[in-house]
């Protein structure tokens, strides 16, 4: 990324920005896909291997702290293939204490609670919530939780079938997202992208 829209990496070389490069993921996957639909496998291959690659650099890059200053430490986390907590976004800018909107570099790291609570995207590098920010609450982000939990869980249990993934079953997750958003009403958008999530309701099960 340009020097002006993304942070650099531990190793003073790299700067990555972690909306970007799942765009990426998305592409690499899409394209092998096509080509497994054409039944052209080298092809996809290669678009497959593309894919990993990205996916481990990103997880090298922004799965580390940014420095060794102790205000850009990321919270330890021995089962993480990273060794820490989440992905950092990869912010020009970073401090100890992240805002909630766009400026300062923070961690994605998904905090599920259960009953009335909610769930949060951004957090600050070492996982803590901004303490400006209130107790998390039924949102936007939860839906969307839910949609990829479920897509992941639909894929999991595809592959099991198949006897070749070991992935550990995402439903105890999934039924505490489909707890949290009872009685949640989407709000209303213009953004395009929010359009496609509305319309995947049925296919996760979520009643309006």
């Amino acid at each position: 990324m340009p020097p002006d829209e993304a942070g650099l990496c531990y190793d003073g070389y790299q700067r990555r920005y972690l909306w970007t490069d799942a765009f990426g993921v998305l592409a690499y996957t899409s394209i092998a896909e096509m080509h497994e639909i054409n039944d052209d496998r080298d092809k996809a291959n290669i678009y497959r291997r593309a894919c990993d690659n990205l996916i481990q650099t990103v997880h090298v890059c922004l799965g580390s702290p940014r420095s060794n200053d102790k205000d850009d430490a990321m919270k330890i986390d021995p089962s993480s293939p990273t060794g820490h907590v989440g992905l950092r976004i990869g912010k020009l800018h970073s401090r100890k204490i992240t805002d909630y909107g766009m400026e300062f570099d923070g961690n994605i790291g998904i905090t599920l609670t259960s009953g009335h609570g909610g769930i949060r995207w951004k957090v600050s590098v070492d996982s803590t919530a901004p303490p400006s920010l209130g107790r998390a609450g039924p949102s936007d982000d939860t839906l969307v939780a839910l949609i990829v939990f479920s897509i992941l869980e639909a894929d999991r249990v595809r592959s099991d079938d198949d006897n070749s993934d070991d992935a550990p079953s995402l439903s105890n997750e999934i039924q505490i997202l489909k707890s949290t958003l009872i009685g949640y009403k989407p709000r209303v958008t213009n953004d395009p992208l929010g359009w496609g999530l509305e319309a995947s309701h049925e296919n996760v099960g979520i009643d309006s």
